[in-house]
């Protein structure tokens, strides 16, 4: 019984301190946010700096419009933290995708907490 109640305290600290840390936050895209790429890229992808939640993402456009053609389904990679949503790129084209927005926020932490909103915008070349 002692145990049990040691198991529940550091399980309710660990999300206390999730909790402490913020909302998940991006920490890294492909393409890289401002990047000029080639069209043939095929996939866009986003690495969070916490483990999130399977099944959950908003890739979503805001006002600019420029979202780029879907060509699958987003997966969740096995370090829990990056998603790749397949695509196809025009040549010569500015794209705009929001990971989250304020409309929008299934990127979840494991807590269920939405991560911020993360505007990336990149073009692509000939």
């Amino acid at each position: 019984m002692k145990r049990l109640a040691i198991l529940a305290a550091a399980a309710s600290l660990a999300a206390g301190a999730a909790q402490a840390e913020g909302a998940a936050k991006v920490v890294s895209t492909f393409p890289p946010a401002d990047a000029v790429v080639p069209a043939g890229i095929d996939r866009i992808a986003v690495t969070y700096d916490r483990t999130m939640q399977d099944n959950s993402w908003s890739f979503t456009t805001g006002d600019e419009r420029k979202f780029p053609e879907v060509a699958g389904q987003p997966v969740m990679q096995n370090d829990h933290k990056s998603f790749v949503l397949p695509v196809k790129l025009r040549p010569n084209t500015t794209y705009v995708i929001w990971f989250n927005s304020t409309r929008f926020k299934n990127f979840k932490d494991e807590q269920g907490q939405s991560a911020e909103p993360y505007r990336l915008t990149f073009s692509t070349s000939d």
